[in-house]
């Protein structure tokens, strides 16, 4: 939705604005969940409310010690929406991109203080662990690379549903679908244990594993430095 007019926009940026920058914060700070719109969407206002707030009081406070009179004249224009012609155009809308960069700021300081004690440190990643483990490239981080490009073979051990386990080379998965939509492929040389625990050869070339049979991933690298 597109906010049409002054007072959409003015709602927009005092309501809308800040709530959503510090949602965008948080995001690698909290883990993903469930919940209804309804919660996120309070939680959205109520912060903006709290920063608009602190950031119209400071621009009123400036307006005043600048010029009282431009203080009274961006009141009669807020109550009336009309404005004298002594007073430019460009001072309103001024007011009000300072009162959202102000309001923006305040989301900013209150994730970069104190974001971390109340949900944690910003490492949390967006992608689902399903495409950072069994992606052939290499994360940047784990291990520390030895050289720019590098990649490497993926081996899983899985355990399935059905009890059986099942070890391969990823050749190919479905990366950031919903759960039950992913599949995980496996191409040869694949394994599977028997009742003695003993890993066994078998046939086929390519084995296809929906994401609901999985139990549990085991997964082991290979690197492999690229020219």
């Amino acid at each position: 939705m597109v906010p049409t007019g002054i007072g959409a926009g003015l709602t927009f940026l005092v309501l809308i604005v800040p709530g959503f920058v510090l949602e965008s914060l948080l995001l690698n700070r909290r883990p993903k969940r469930d919940e209804s719109a309804f919660s996120e969407a309070n939680r959205v206002v109520f912060s903006s409310l709290l920063s608009s707030g602190v950031s119209i009081v400071v621009v009123c406070i400036l307006l005043f010690a600048v010029h009282q009179t431009w203080y009274n004249d961006l009141q009669l224009w807020l109550t009336t929406g009309k404005y004298p012609p002594a007073l430019p155009i460009a001072i309103p809308y001024t007011c009000l991109f300072a009162e959202a960069m102000l309001a923006i700021s305040f989301v900013w300081m209150w994730d970069h203080f104190w974001g971390e004690k109340l949900f944690g440190p910003r490492r949390l990643s967006t992608d689902s662990a399903w495409r950072r483990h069994l992606s052939d490239r290499e994360p940047l981080a784990i291990p520390p690379p030895s050289s720019d490009k590098r990649s490497r073979d993926v081996f899983v051990q899985v355990e399935l549903t059905s009890g059986r386990f099942i070890q391969g080379y990823v050749a190919d998965f479905t990366p950031d679908h919903d759960w039950a939509d992913r599949e995980l492929s496996l191409t040869a040389p694949i394994y599977e244990r028997d009742e003695s625990r003993c890993w066994n050869y078998i046939l086929p070339q390519v084995f296809i594993i929906p994401s609901t049979s999985v139990v549990s991933l085991s997964i082991f690298y290979g690197y492999l430095n690229e020219p």
